[in-house]
């Protein structure tokens, strides 16, 4: 890989600065958890869903007392790790890191899946959302919104976007349609793929996360050029919305939350939401998150269930309002 990729890969650097899990805490015989637990992230190593996973598992380890595992099964765009959790013994050892594209836009994009967003989980909480920035690489010769839309209309359908997840398709074919432009997805396994070629130049523009993709733009390889959220989030106070630079009815970020197995015990997952939501709830563990470029939004179970559902509702209509058709 690049060296300009390695020095910015978060997941790396990340990684080493987390220290092991606690020893496990004096339990009950039976009592849960009695081994370890693994978190499945079903995207790449080193994308923000890996950074935020890695964070929060090493502090909701030291509060159920066992080490928690992330790991990683990327491909398919989130579909093969999140059937993995689907089918696995429903006994709480086993949970998913699923975000809106998992639970979501895959049920809206897609014809067929090999897992029910609604029968084959269930939810345990919502952690945050991932804002989102239009970045382009600078010699592409567009430093604001409107010069890239510009140069997007004199190219025509020669201008390239990367995407990783079904939720920068639908980020990226919403904004093509509302300021009648065309360009060409490209799709990669992991965010730092994308990211590599962006800032090489072999693609135009991404619609990418703020906690991977503003080291890229701190460091000057690539530009933000707006944020795509409604309105200004904490994370990214800097940088103007879409929509305040004038392209209206544009709100586009992703959220994350924790899903078991469908048949997971209620007694479990009402212990899991607890110490989840109180992980969460923890300044030194919100402030680290905002740092990195996460919004945390701690929902319990009892709310994350309902919301969870609704959003089957709000991602089919961003999916049929960009034109996308069904696969």
């Amino acid at each position: 890989m690049p060296h300009v990729s390695r020095r910015h890969l978060l997941g790396a650097s990340l990684a080493a600065g987390l220290a092991a899990p606690r020893p496990a805490l004096a339990q009950a015989p039976g009592a849960y958890p009695e081994r370890p637990i693994t978190f499945i992230v079903p995207f790449g190593a080193g994308g923000a869903g890996d950074v935020v996973g890695r964070v929060i598992a090493e502090k909701l380890a030291e509060r159920l007392g066992k080490p928690i595992i992330i790991e990683t099964r990327a491909g398919g765009n989130g579909i093969i790790g999140s059937e993995a959790v689907a089918r696995a013994r429903p006994d709480g050892y086993t949970l998913l890191l699923a975000t809106s594209a998992t639970h979501a836009v895959n049920p809206a994009i897609r014809r067929t899946l090999p897992y029910n967003p609604v029968a084959d989980f269930a939810p345990v909480a919502l952690i945050g959302r991932f804002p989102f920035m239009i970045c382009v690489n600078p010699r592409l010769g567009a430093r604001t919104l409107a010069a890239f839309v510009a140069v997007a209309r004199a190219r025509g359908e020669k201008l390239n976007y990367g995407y990783w997840t079904p939720t920068s398709i639908v980020a990226a074919e919403t904004f093509s349609k509302l300021v009648g432009i065309s360009m060409v997805g490209v799709s990669y396994r992991a965010t730092p793929a994308a990211l590599t070629d962006l800032v090489a130049g072999r693609i135009d523009v991404m619609f990418v996360d703020v906690l991977s993709g503003r080291p890229f733009v701190q460091s000057g390889e690539l530009l933000a050029l707006a944020a795509t959220t409604a309105h200004r989030t904490q994370v990214l106070a800097d940088l103007a919305t879409v929509q305040e630079l004038g392209i209206g009815n544009y709100d586009m970020s992703s959220w994350m939350g924790l899903f078991a197995p469908g048949a997971t015990p209620a007694p479990i997952l009402a212990q899991l939401s607890a110490a989840v939501v109180e992980t969460l709830e923890s300044p030194a563990i919100a402030e680290r998150l905002l740092a990195l470029g996460f919004d945390v939004s701690a929902m319990p179970r009892e709310r994350f269930i309902d919301y969870s559902r609704a959003e089957l509702d709000v991602w089919r209509g961003l999916v049929q309002r960009a034109g996308i058709q069904p696969e």
